[in-house]
């Protein structure tokens, strides 16, 4: 059973390039970047399970690989985009470095959250990675996720104030994103099925950021929707309302799939044993988890367990 390990900024080197990793560039905790071209190197950054801390972006140009993200299987090849949340985790099962060529960009949720990113654009298209995390990109398109990278990673070794070069990355950041939805946005097929009524208002925008965020902070004790909408200061109901409409996914289905996400996680990698689990997710005793994991996942804990 592989070991989660949390994969941030804290695990790369502080600057400059490692013996096995080509190019290298990073500020403080905000951002780091690295171009792998070799099995050697990946492993440097992802040879077992890891939870990813902040928002990772990977951008394979050749070579293949077999992952898995929150346990589902990819095969990522030349072309591809991958986009991963927060939270999640990702495991490499097998990778052929015989041509690998890939970029990697992880950046902390404290930087993403300072960008300036309109959220209107990704709840219009339905843009959601945590249900389509894997993307196939043109040559064109793939020259232009590439062309960010590299003006972000030349910004950061070449520009000497560490104010600016935050600044300008931000920005640059914000372009990609942008440049991420509109691939999305091009793919019908890719895209969530559009919500009824009018686009969200910037205070329901806030208000669902704001959620999103609490609920990474706060899953592993809270369960309760009114625990959220009072850090909000509005009712459980109108919550529950604007994150329906502006998500697809209520706010309860959004706590239960980040609370079901960390149990099956530990369940599978952390060696704990189910009662053990249930107290880290603060249930009340096992049995309480168990009927709860078996309404959503249709399993007991312990079938989930057996089955990994």
């Amino acid at each position: 059973m592989d070991n989660i390990i949390d994969y941030s900024l804290s695990y790369m080197p502080p600057s400059g390039a490692s013996s096995r990793v080509g190019e290298f560039s990073r500020l403080g905790d905000d951002y780091g970047f690295a171009r792998i071209t070799s099995a050697a190197a990946l492993t440097d950054f992802m040879s077992r399970s890891f939870r990813i801390s902040g928002f990772t972006i990977i951008l394979c140009k050749s070579g293949v690989m077999e992952i898995e993200i929150n346990a589902s299987p990819y095969t990522v090849c030349g072309g591809m985009l991958i986009v991963v949340s927060p939270g999640s985790i990702l495991t490499v099962k097998d990778v052929d470095g015989s041509n690998l060529d890939m970029c990697v960009l992880l950046v902390s949720t404290a930087f993403l959250n300072d960008l300036t990113f309109d959220l209107n654009v990704i709840n219009s298209v339905g843009f959601n990675p945590e249900r389509k995390p894997v993307l196939t990109l043109t040559d064109h398109e793939v020259a232009l996720m590439q062309g960010y990278f590299n003006l972000i990673h030349t910004n950061t070794l070449t520009n000497p104030d560490a104010m600016f070069v935050r600044g300008i990355s931000g920005n640059l950041l914000s372009a990609a994103m942008y440049q991420m939805v509109q691939f999305y946005y091009s793919r019908p097929s890719e895209r969530e099925p559009e919500t009824a009524g009018q686009r969200p208002l910037s205070r329901r925008n806030n208000y669902v950021k704001e959620f999103l965020q609490l609920v990474h902070l706060h899953y592993r004790r809270e369960r309760a929707t009114a625990f959220y909408a009072s850090k909000l200061f509005i009712s459980a109901k109108y919550l529950s309302h604007i994150i329906k409409e502006s998500t697809g996914r209520s706010a309860a289905e959004w706590i239960d799939y980040h609370v079901i996400l960390e149990a099956k996680n530990l369940l599978r990698y952390s060696g704990r044993n189910v009662q053990q689990v249930a107290y880290e997710l603060n249930f009340p005793n096992q049995s309480a988890f168990g009927k709860y994991f078996k309404h959503i996942t249709g399993m007991s804990p312990t079938e989930f367990q057996r089955k990994c």
